[in-house]
């Protein structure tokens, strides 16, 4: 299996910034799954604007267990200098009618013994693509997690110090997939951290882009 990301390192008088994405063009690149789903898979079909994507379905019927898609925690580790970006992925509900569930985590950030997550106010198509973006920073509504098998995100926002934590020790990236109260299949694209157009002012200009790719 080829597991491929770009890492992208602005050359200024501030600290590197690195830009992760995966486009699943060609493979699941190293993703999986966690929680009630099953026959996780990379599909060349159904890219968004791209050649793949990859796709899972909900284990068992009539329930609302929360299943998630995972980041390869190999790609993972101190990541302190994703701070203020933005973490934007697609997705798609395949199958069922999706239902919004402000309770549940669409986004956990796992580390430090700290689990955050954030949640948006809609729930994704069925049949179509949509694009997600949330800032990685404690001004956009990231929340303490009380259960990673549920998803279940509490009242208390993140505060500044923890998501340094979690960010410095992530050792956990996952997109929630489950959004039907019953059998559910989903399809996820083109995650990615990049720098807010403000971040990118303080750089200045210049740079320098290392390509890696890791072979498993």
């Amino acid at each position: 299996m080829t597991v491929r990301f770009s890492l992208i390192v602005l050359a200024a008088a501030s600290p590197a910034f690195a830009n992760i994405s995966y486009t699943f063009d060609t493979d699941s690149q190293g993703w999986g799954i966690v929680g009630g789903a099953t026959d996780f898979q990379w599909d060349g079909s159904l890219g968004n604007g791209g050649l793949g994507a990859i796709r899972a379905r909900d284990l068992v019927g009539g329930a609302f267990d929360s299943w998630f898609f995972s980041a390869p925690t190999i790609d993972l580790g101190d990541m302190s200098d994703l701070y203020g970006f933005d973490l934007q992925y697609d997705i798609m509900s395949i199958q069922g009618i999706p239902d919004t569930n402000d309770e549940t985590a669409e986004i956990l950030l796992i580390g430090g013994g700290i689990e955050i997550g954030f949640s948006f106010d809609d729930a994704p198509l069925l049949g179509s693509w949509i694009s997600r973006s949330v800032s990685v920073d404690s001004m956009s509504g990231w929340r303490y997690v009380d259960s990673l098998s549920t998803g279940t995100v509490l009242e208390t926002m993140v505060s500044e110090m923890d998501l340094m934590t979690v960010l410095a020790n992530l050792e956990g990236l996952r997109i929630r997939g489950e959004y039907v109260n019953g059998e559910d299949q989903a399809s996820l694209d083109n995650v990615s951290f990049v720098p807010t157009p403000g971040a990118l002012s303080l750089l200045g200009f210049g740079g320098l882009i290392i390509s890696r790719r890791r072979r498993a």
